[in-house]
């Protein structure tokens, strides 16, 4: 039997944060928290040993930035879909990452669902942006070659 569950790692320095991460996002059958890392330096051996589909990345990390450690990631597994997750609704913030090659900048007052669903697009860098905030951002700058977002469905998640 195949196992087509979606791989992903999680980055951040909090372990409550990773733990709660995991949780909403192991509410569907399909996605699979593979690996966990609180430094930018550990997140790196595991993209360098193991085979993710998506990696959750918060934008700050005790030993690099995360647009840091995106940069590393981008230039060793290109097709890896990096989502950023951050306390930080700044647009500039978001522009920055998506500009570096992640997928999606995703904030971390967002709800269960809209996670999940982020993850199941298993969106690939600079095809399609993923972006969460208050203000409802349909493009990103000039330059920026992206689709417009979409809004999320919701629902698919197990009792």
């Amino acid at each position: 039997m195949i196992d087509n569950k979606i791989r992903v790692l999680l980055v951040d320095d909090h372990s409550i944060v990773r733990n709660g991460v995991q949780r909403m996002l192991e509410t569907v059958n399909d996605i699979d928290v593979t690996g966990e890392a609180e430094t930018a330096h550990d997140a790196m051996r595991l993209v360098r040993e193991r085979d993710f589909d998506v990696a959750l990345i918060d934008i700050a990390l005790p030993d690099k930035s995360g647009l840091q450690l995106l940069k590393l990631i981008r230039a060793e597994k290109p097709k890896l879909a990096v989502l950023m997750l951050s306390m930080h609704s700044i647009e500039a913030y978001a522009l920055r990452a998506i500009k570096l090659g992640a997928a999606g900048y995703l904030t971390k007052d967002i709800p269960a669902t809209t996670l999940v669903v982020a993850v199941q697009q298993r969106p690939q860098a600079a095809s399609t942006s993923v972006l969460s905030w208050q203000k409802n951002l349909s493009t990103l700058s000039a330059g920026a070659t992206r689709r417009p977002m979409k809004p999320y469905p919701t629902g698919n998640l197990k009792s």
